[in-house]
Parts: C-alpha cells; sequence; structure tokens
C-alpha cells in the first residue's frame, strides 16, 4: 500500500531523562521453536525509549511475591522497552520495570528522510562457481540522511557534543509504522540562499541495530 511522503513524520529522543518506578510490562511467547524466544515489554509505548548508560531493573509478581528477573535472562533492547528472553519465555506472572526513559518529540522543519541499510560482503567465489561471485554476509550498518528547514542549533549542539540520540523515522502521521534506534551525526550542512529559506541536511549513522514497528 503506497503512502505520501506529506504523512511521514521526524522525531528525536535526547536530553533529561524521566525516572519511572513499577512501569506496568506484559509477557509475550515466542512461536515454540529454539530460534525464536518470548519477551516482556513496557506497556507504555511513551516509556518504551531507556536512557543510555541507565539502570533498569525487571521485576516478575506471581504467588503474592516480588522478585527481581535476573539481567542474564534476557537481552534488553533499549529503543523498543523489550527485554527479549535469552531461552525460551518467561516465567508466568505480572511484570513491572524500574527505569529511565526519555521522550521522543517531532523535530520542527522536517520535510523529508532517506533511510539506507546495507550489509558489508566477503568475496567468497570458489571453482565451480560457474562464472558469477558468491558472497558471505558480514557487518550491518544503516545510515539516515534529513532535509530539513532551519530552525535553531540543537543539531548542531548533538554534533558538537558527539551525543549518541535516539531517532524514529516515521513512515506514517499516526507514528505507528517507524524505523528507530541510536544514531551519531556525522555531518551538519546549513545552506543560506539569497532567493530561499536556510535550510539544513543532517547525515547520520545508526549506532547498533535499525528496529522496525507497526
Amino acid at each position: 500500500m503506497p503512502l505520501a511522503g506529506k504523512n511521514a513524520n521526524l522525531r528525536i529522543a535526547s536530553g533529561v531523562s524521566t525516572t519511572s518506578t513499577d512501569e506496568a510490562a506484559t509477557r509475550s511467547t515466542g512461536v515454540g521453536s529454539t530460534s525464536v524466544t518470548g519477551f516482556v515489554q513496557i506497556d507504555s509505548t511513551a516509556h518504551r525509549y531507556i536512557a543510555p548508560g541507565s539502570t533498569t531493573i525487571l521485576y516478575r509478581i506471581a504467588t503474592g511475591s516480588t522478585t527481581v528477573v535476573p539481567s542474564s535472562d534476557y537481552t534488553l533492547n533499549t529503543v523498543q522497552g523489550k527485554f527479549q528472553w535469552r531461552a525460551g519465555d518467561p516465567s508466568t506472572g505480572a511484570y513491572e520495570v524500574d527505569l529511565e526513559w526519555l521522550t521522543a518529540t517531532s523535530v520542527s522543519g522536517g520535510r523529508d528522510w532517506s533511510l539506507n541499510v546495507e550489509s558489508d560482503m566477503f568475496e567468497v567465489s570458489e571453482f565451480g562457481s560457474s562464472g558469477w561471485k558468491q558472497w558471505q554476509p558480514n557487518l550491518n550498518g544503516a545510515q539516515v540522511s534529513v532535509g530539513k528547514y532551519w530552525t535553531d542549533e540543537s543539531f548542531f549542539d548533538l554534533f558538537n557534543t558527539e551525543e549518541v540520540f535516539i531517532i524514529a523515522l516515521d513512515v506514517d502521521k499516526n507514528e505507528s509504522w517507524k524505523y528507530e534506534g541510536f544514531v551519531r551525526i556525522t555531518s551538519d550542512s546549513v545552506t543560506t540562499p539569497t532567493d530561499g529559506l536556510v535550510g539544513e541536511t543532517l547525515n547520520m549513522v545508526f549506532e547498533g541495530p535499525v528496529y522496525f514497528s507497526t
């Protein structure tokens, strides 16, 4: 289903975090295979961006008692507020989280963004390949370019302080379909034409994986 670009949006989560205790979370099971495990995810979609370097504690509540879930049981996805189990599914019961979360706010002046996800490849061509090259995937990476009207020095400050922050690239205006992850700014270009508006072009690289959700 094609979507008009006018429905897209750009948001970032950066700055002062908010501390929250006893944040509700919900258990979800895998699909019964060893390759897909279950997870626990924070209920509030507004509280899923976890501040980098902060302490996050997951609690399980069952049979009238509250216990801390060992961090060795899961991998923490700080972009989607998800505790992905390393093996199997989370135990039954209710879950709560103590965390520091970041607020994602819309970037004013945004007019376009483009995302490029790529994988480095090793050439592994051998005799018998019938004259065709053969490849083996190596490291994955992604870059994003943002075009906007210049509004203030916010992105220059993020570049100047070498800050890592979360970016949300919304495909639709409802902010439901989105690509997101931690990024660093590699370049910030400001253009001031004599016969137009001041524009700003930002290039960023993802630090870690790119996540897509609906």
